[in-house]
């Protein structure tokens, strides 16, 4: 490489470098608008549900629904756990969606996997046992 191609190639990643810099710097105060206004909540911020205290809940509710002598009371009762734990778990479905999108693009994007021998299992040396 010549002296000047070397120079030329400084001089593209200092403009490289500036332009990211600018962009940082330009972007800041947008990211501090959103977050003055509060976060967009996504599905990807949330936390996954504790389904153990979700299987004794139903657990429970199965139990009264079997036992014929209780009350309607405790049954409306349980009806609004249910019907809270049925929200939760359909927000949770799309809990790292965008991640799992990014993901199965990128697999995409490798394309079919090529064929190729399997790989050679090293032979034990003579005199080994079994």
């Amino acid at each position: 490489m010549t002296p000047r191609r070397v120079a030329g190639g400084m001089g593209r990643l200092a403009a490289l470098l500036m332009l990211s810099l600018w962009l940082a710097f330009a972007a800041a105060p947008l990211a501090h608008a959103q977050l003055a206004s509060g976060p967009a909540v996504t599905t990807d911020a949330l936390e996954p549900p504790d389904y153990k205290s979700y299987e004794r809940t139903a657990a429970r509710a199965e139990k009264m629904i079997e036992d014929r002598t209780i009350v309607t009371p405790a049954l409306e009762k349980m009806r609004g756990y249910l019907v809270e734990w049925r929200a939760t778990l359909l927000a949770a479905q799309g809990i790292n969606a965008t991640r799992i999108t990014t993901i199965r693009q990128q697999i995409d994007a490798l394309g079919r996997p090529r064929r190729t021998a399997p790989p050679r299992t090293p032979r034990s040396p003579r005199g080994a046992r079994r």
